[in-house]
């Protein structure tokens, strides 16, 4: 059938995702174009995960609703952005980082419960120190630091 509106040459549109009101979302080895457009259309997300995605940037404005959120593999996104990632989202309990190339990052959320920063192998002393400070997590009651061999 030969559609007006449909994408030129088979092409999907990502731009072009209805709202969903999906509250757990697992995004595997796609774009930052794909994991933008599906945090977009996501205002209800409590749960996002992302793995082996090529991230470029902050995906969107995250849902001021997510409690957790599990970062795997991510290489392409730099210390800054991951920072400012995990301080837009305010609301965290939980927060796993495995396998992603950061040395500093900053992680100062006033919920987080759960941290888990894993095989991380260039993970500072420093930087793990200040994500253990009690004033920038105070109700913090679980840390995994393992596999990050430069600590």
């Amino acid at each position: 059938e030969d559609r007006e509106d449909a994408p030129q040459g088979g092409a999907r549109s990502w731009s072009a995702l209805p709202n969903t009101s999906l509250q757990v979302l697992c995004l595997r080895s796609c774009s930052d174009e794909i994991v933008r457009s599906f945090v977009a259309v996501s205002p209800r997300l409590r749960s996002l995960q992302v793995v082996d995605c090529k991230l470029q940037g902050i995906p969107g404005n995250l849902s001021q609703n997510l409690t957790s959120l599990s970062l795997t593999g991510i290489a392409t996104l730099p210390d800054e952005q991951f920072s400012k990632l995990t301080a837009g989202c305010q609301n965290l309990r939980s927060l796993y980082i495995s396998k992603c190339h950061i040395s500093y990052i900053t992680v100062a959320l006033p919920y987080l419960e759960l941290l888990s920063v894993t095989h991380c192998r260039q993970l500072t002393d420093q930087c793990a120190t200040e994500l253990l400070q009690p004033l920038n997590n105070p109700r913090l009651r679980f840390v995994d630091l393992s596999e990050c061999r430069s600590l």
